[in-house]
């Protein structure tokens, strides 16, 4: 039988949209220093002729800056889970420089990870035309609505470049507060989403076939050593 927590999880991670709203400090305006300093790493990687992904840390020099992003590490982690940078303007930079850029603060986030079977490690949320009914079809290929899901890996970034006409807008919810509301309102739901579900491989698992799933289940919630963590992503639940 699952194990689980029997009583709210007490976490900064367990927060709701009236939190994020009181308090503001998980928003970190990009200063006059960070600015520069982003650029100068951005420099350096061109005077190597490195770029626009793929290159170290030690590549990509940064001074107090540094600083600001340990925290953030710390606080995806440690603390709330999310971020929001501010004040990077776009318009100054070619895409690739602004892949560049993206690819330097984080390295100093953590440790890049695939995010398809193909092996991109940086990818494009554009629509390409595709129909996202189609459980083989990765939504942000598509124009579709994204619903609420989670990435495979431990953390993930955006960065918007181009705003789209209509729509467009992330959205993001606390798995935890979640899991706390689960426990309140329909904790005979919690066995079932601890055991899990079998998930479709859209294609990409190791035999290739079309309609192939993960061998085992997945939790939807996990407790371990004294963390919670949730997998989730209805559409390919089977």
């Amino acid at each position: 039988m699952p194990t689980y927590p029997t009583t709210p999880i007490d976490h900064p991670s367990a927060w709701t949209a009236e939190d994020l709203r009181r308090d503001r400090s998980w928003v970190i305006p990009l200063t006059g220093n960070d600015l520069d300093e982003l650029a100068s790493g951005l420099e350096a990687i061109k005077t190597a002729g490195l770029g626009p992904i793929g290159f170290d840390r030690k590549d990509f020099p940064l001074g107090r800056f540094t600083d600001t992003l340990t925290h953030v590490a710390d606080e995806i982690e440690h603390g709330r889970g999310i971020v929001l940078f501010k004040g990077l303007n776009i318009e100054d930079y070619t895409l690739d420089e602004l892949r560049t850029i993206y690819w330097g603060m984080t390295l100093y986030l953590g440790e890049m990870g695939y995010q398809n079977a193909a092996g991109d490690l940086l990818g494009e949320v554009i629509d390409r035309g595709f129909d996202r009914r189609n459980n083989n079809v990765r939504g942000y290929t598509t124009a579709g609505q994204q619903r609420y899901h989670c990435d495979q890996l431990d953390a993930v970034g955006l960065l918007c470049v181009h705003p789209a006409k209509s729509g467009g807008e992330s959205r993001l919810a606390s798995s935890i507060a979640l899991f706390n509301h689960i426990l309140e309102h329909h904790p005979d739901y919690l066995d079932l989403l601890c055991e899990g579900f079998h998930y479709d491989l859209r294609g990409e698992g190791v035999t290739g076939e079309r309609d192939e799933v993960t061998f085992n289940k997945i939790p939807v919630f996990s407790w371990y050593d004294g963390r919670m963590s949730c997998r989730y992503n209805g559409k390919t639940i089977q």
